[in-house]
């Protein structure tokens, strides 16, 4: 399916809570649309979220406020992010996390969106339930059998996280991992650097690195 038939997937003059459109691009777009018909009413949802880190500042695409955690999530389409800016994005991710806004950050790829989007929420209900409503998760947990169940295969798919449906790739930070993940590693790099530019850190952590690196 083509990015630009998304939007045919979407009823005219949809309504949904939180759901708002336009947005910056027809993944983002269809996201919203279903994340929308699941969140619980106590959810607050933002969207295009700045913030101020030690390296720049950054924008999140979606972010979920409950009453104890804030969630982010990233929609990956590869045609509006390109695969040249996934490093990028672990050190943008890193000084995020690191900066305390948020405590976890869910990069969900576009591919997921397009084609399985609800095991893929299905998916984020059961490692954040508390945004998403009780009768949305059992909602969704029949749904995402449906679509188990109807899927021929498919590509093997890992995640750092425990997921409980393996060929779900969503990548996954939590600001307090039970151990020390490799972003909190960038964020250290940098704030021992001073932050500043985040390029530039990146590039001298690679010079520093990149000939360790070719020895071994």
């Amino acid at each position: 399916m083509l990015l630009s038939e998304l939007k045919r997937l979407i009823p005219e003059g949809s309504n949904a809570p939180c759901y708002e459109p336009p947005y910056d691009s027809p993944i983002e777009d269809f996201f919203a649309w279903n994340m929308a018909k699941y969140l619980d009413e106590k959810t607050t949802w933002e969207r295009q979220v700045s913030v101020s880190t030690i390296c720049g500042c950054f924008r999140m695409d979606f972010v979920a406020n409950t009453h104890s955690r804030r969630i982010a999530f990233e929609c990956d389409g590869e045609e509006f992010h390109g695969r040249h800016g996934c490093a990028r994005d672990e050190w943008r991710d890193a000084m995020i996390l690191g900066g305390e806004f948020v405590d976890a950050i869910y990069r969900i790829p576009g591919r997921l969106i397009v084609h399985d989007m609800h095991r893929s929420i299905a998916w984020l209900a059961e490692c954040e339930p508390e945004v998403f409503s009780e009768r949305s998760r059992i909602n969704l947990r029949i749904l995402a059998r449906s679509a188990r169940s109807a899927m021929r295969g498919g590509a093997g798919m890992v995640s750092d996280f425990y997921s409980p449906h393996p060929s779900i790739q969503i990548e996954c930070f939590h600001r307090q991992p039970i151990v020390r993940e490799w972003w909190q590693c960038l964020f250290a790099y940098a704030k021992e650097h001073g932050g500043g530019d985040l390029d530039s850190i990146i590039n001298r952590w690679w010079n520093e690195h990149a000939p360790a690196a070719h020895s071994a």
